[in-house]
């Protein structure tokens, strides 16, 4: 049986997937990364790219920034770099949560969208009922991801402390950040040809 592999089955993937109204721009451990998650986590590096690259290099935004090789490679092709370590992220994270029992399943991009329309209409229910809660009425959908991420990052800390192992909580920071940065590099690499 045929199976194919590499360029031409990412080829074929993206082809059936685009011809179904998605467009997959990259694969992460194995699975397929769409357009619309990438160009949320694309906005939110870009500034901080563009940023990092102009005092770095000492160059000025103009319109052909993204398109002009610094030090051998673009800032375009730094700000995809950069998406896609922003997207491994959430899925590591999401992953490492999964295997400390702390969520039920990684949750897509447009899950995590779905939950965030569903939070800012529950909170505007409660504000409409008179009911107190906490934080912002609606949520901003950037600031939404970046809690959730933040949250599940600070129950990995906090179970990683609650273990048997005495560690201060500096220490699990350290080592959960460098499992996180392991996990990401592990995915990143496997999917450069």
């Amino acid at each position: 049986m045929f199976r194919p592999t590499g360029c031409l089955a990412l080829f074929l993937l993206s082809t059936a997937l685009a011809c179904a109204g998605e467009t997959v721009v990259a694969i992460l451990g194995g699975q397929p990364v769409f357009e619309d998650e990438y160009r949320f986590h694309e906005e939110r590096v870009k500034t901080n790219v563009a940023s990092r690259i102009m005092r770095l290099h000492g160059v000025d935004m103009s319109p052909d920034f993204w398109t002009t090789e610094v030090d051998g490679v673009t800032p375009g092709e730094t700000l995809k770099n950069e998406a896609l370590r922003s997207i491994a992220r959430f899925r590591v994270v999401q992953t490492l949560a999964v295997e400390q029992g702390l969520l039920e399943a990684v949750m897509s991009y447009r899950d995590m969208i779905t939950a965030f329309h569903e939070e800012n209409l529950r909170r505007k229910e409660m504000k409409e009922a008179g009911e107190i809660f906490y934080g912002p009425v609606q949520f901003r959908k950037d600031v939404y991801i970046s809690v959730r991420l933040e949250q599940l990052t600070r129950a990995l800390q906090k179970a990683a402390l609650s273990d048997e192992v005495i560690l201060e909580e500096d220490a699990v920071k350290t080592q959960l950040e460098e499992i996180i940065r392991k996990r990401i590099d592990s995915l990143i690499d496997a999917n450069t040809p």
